[in-house]
């Protein structure tokens, strides 16, 4: 599957044809992606590629939180910019930036 070429870059979550990724390596326009679904690591071209963007339905937590408890939220409604989140525990969905946000491991 190919996809037009964003930003890729060491260090961001991306789309693949078998799911969501995390690259942990570059070499030329070649990337290294551990799979956020498998516990396996696996080689992309660019063109195999999408930086991730939430989607409505997926999980999600606040990007860079090392809490292991980090509460998990739902993608209400997902924009370029900006998502609508339910998170567990509050009532109301609040908006986030997207770059606030990381796909949630399960």
């Amino acid at each position: 599957m190919i996809w037009a070429v964003g930003e890729l870059e060491v260090g961001i979550h991306a789309r693949t044809e078998d799911g969501i990724g995390y690259i942990f390596a570059q070499k030329g326009d070649r990337y290294q992606v551990v799979s956020m679904e498998r516990a396996e690591e696996r080689e992309y071209s660019a063109d195999e590629l999408m930086p991730w963007l939430p989607a409505v339905g997926e999980r999600v937590v606040e990007a860079s939180d090392d809490d292991l408890e980090a509460n998990i939220g739902v993608i209400v409604q997902a924009g370029e910019r900006t998502s609508v989140v339910k998170w567990e525990g509050y009532v109301t969905p609040q908006t986030w930036l997207n770059t606030n946000l990381e796909p949630a491991c399960d």
